[in-house]
């Protein structure tokens, strides 16, 4: 049997296992390697996805690379036909490709791909992205309701609005105004805010406003502005006008004619005054008597338009008691509009509650003063009787059975009775219920004369049996 021996078998598998290396080596050759640089606008941020077909030596078939970054090293096997497609971050768009494969330019850009990227055994392949950022636009509004300022000037509130229509979001940069200045804005829309796409924000500020002129118009002008993560910058402006307006003023007057009833009760006319004192036409807006609606009349009711330093009035009857000596007051208020601004004024009348005195006398004369319980009527003439040193004139009648009387024949409403003069007028009254029920009868004259109105009183009971 032939042996071999072992020192000649080793050399033998030493000599084996070189050639098999050798035969790998051949077969295989060394790869190369591709490196991205991905260049970007100064500030910008993102990250970009490039992919590769065929993939890495490790099967690794794509990579992210920030903004403005460069990859590491990426081993290929050599290829002529090497593609690498790139995904952008929102915010960017078209880009630019050099690629540089032993000092030569290689590989195609078509739309995001680049075709055609040569790899050389053990050699470095550089390809550099120019990356450009998709432009934006945005939208500004201001407002200031309402749009006029009364000439004393105040405090006018703006609302701002900053709208992003882009498909992607944006970080406000700027707020201005160039009224008011550098604008905070508020926590939600600020600058460093992040709008989403096609979303907005919205803030207010104030601004104090000296007095001028009617007619000043004050414009302002709002920007925003704003950037994307591919830092695209765009402004986005709205303007408001506000104009100084007349602001209107008005003042009333209200008078009682006569200015006194009696106690009893009486009527009087109120007339009622509306002038407009300011510089511009005014519409009437509200008119009130303690706190109650007035209707006006045709000329001058809501609705009614008094041009500058015009006035309208209107009257209206009342009838008015009280058994207390101190006037009776109302109180009479009148707003109105213009220019968006409104104004109110008020004022007082009075009415002079009169109660019988010496100088008038009125006597109460029943026909009966028994009444049936169940019921019956007793006449009363009334008479009454000037004891004073002047003419006066009958002005009315009252009677709490009655009430206001004025038109009898011969002693009514405008009779003359000289100094010691009388006159005379009849009136009844019908009653019924429990027997024993006295029924009090009050009666009161008011008359005029050339120093003033006076009352005269008197007094009757009837009893129901």
């Amino acid at each position: 049997m032939f042996r071999i021996p072992r020192v000649a078998l080793a050399c033998l598998a030493t000599s084996l296992l070189s050639l098999s290396f050798a035969a790998q080596a051949e077969a295989a050759p060394p790869p190369g390697t591709l490196t991205i640089i991905n260049k970007a606008p100064a500030g910008a941020g993102g990250t970009f996805s490039f992919g590769f077909v065929p993939g890495t030596t490790t099967g690794q078939s794509s990579v992210l690379v920030a903004a403005g970054a460069t990859s590491a090293s990426l081993s290929f096997n050599p290829t002529n036909a090497l593609t690498i497609s790139v995904t952008p971050p929102a915010s960017y768009g078209a880009f630019t490709v050099s690629c540089v494969a032993n000092g030569s330019a290689t590989g195609t850009q078509s739309g995001t791909n680049v075709t055609g990227v040569k790899i050389a055994t053990g050699r470095a392949t550089t390809c550099t992205f120019n990356q450009t950022a998709s432009p934006i636009t945005m939208q500004a509004t201001v407002a200031t309701p309402p749009s006029q300022l009364g000439e004393t000037g105040g405090t006018v509130s703006y609302s701002y609005q900053v709208k992003n229509p882009n498909p992607v979001a944006v970080t406000v940069t700027a707020l201005s105004d160039t009224v008011i200045g550098t604008l905070a804005g508020s926590s939600t829309c600020q600058v460093g805010t992040v709008i989403p796409a096609s979303g907005s924000c919205n803030f207010a500020a104030t601004k104090a406003f000296a007095p001028a002129a009617p007619g000043t118009v004050v414009t302002n002008t709002f920007t925003a502005t704003a950037k994307t993560i591919a830092t695209a910058s765009a402004p986005g402006t709205g303007t408001a006008t506000l104009i100084y307006a007349a602001l209107p003023m008005v003042s009333t007057a209200l008078t009682f004619a006569p200015g006194y009833v009696p106690s009893l009760g009486g009527k009087t006319v109120g007339t009622y005054v509306v002038t407009n004192t300011s510089a511009t036409p005014e519409t009437i807006s509200d008119l009130t008597a303690d706190g109650s609606t007035l209707a006006g009349s045709a000329s001058c009711t809501v609705g009614t338009v008094l041009a500058a330093g015009a006035a309208c009035s209107f009257t209206q009857l009342w009838q008015f008691s009280s058994n207390v000596a101190a006037p009776i007051s109302q109180v009479f208020s009148a707003s109105v509009n213009a220019n968006g601004f409104s104004a109110s004024a008020t004022s007082t009348g009075l009415v002079t509650v009169l109660f019988p005195t010496g100088s008038l006398s009125l006597s109460v004369i029943p026909s009966i003063t028994v009444i049936p319980a169940t019921g019956g009527a007793s006449y009363i003439q009334l008479t009454v009787t000037n004891n004073r040193s002047e003419n006066v004139t009958v002005a009315e009648f009252v009677n709490t059975w009655n009430g206001i009387t004025t038109d009898y024949p011969g002693c009514g409403a405008g009779t003359v009775l000289i100094p010691g003069g009388s006159c005379t007028m009849n009136t009844q009254i019908y009653a019924s219920g429990p027997v024993g029920t006295a029924i009090p009868f009050q009666a009161q004259v008011m008359v005029s004369s050339a120093s003033g109105y006076y009352v005269g009183g008197g007094v009757a009971t009837f009893i129901l049996s």
